[in-house]
């Protein structure tokens, strides 16, 4: 089973979801909201 944490926002909740053995994250940290316009022209 994976293990992915929502809500990344900074280093340091990377680095604890790291050494906690997180699989995936995604979060403001990461990369920001998308608008859907920009992402469907893709």
């Amino acid at each position: 089973m994976s293990v992915v944490a929502n809500g990344v926002e900074t280093g340091k909740h990377l680095q604890i979801l790291k050494k906690l053995g997180c699989d995936e994250n995604h979060g403001y940290y990461v990369a920001q909201l998308c608008n859907h316009m920009r992402w469907l022209k893709k």
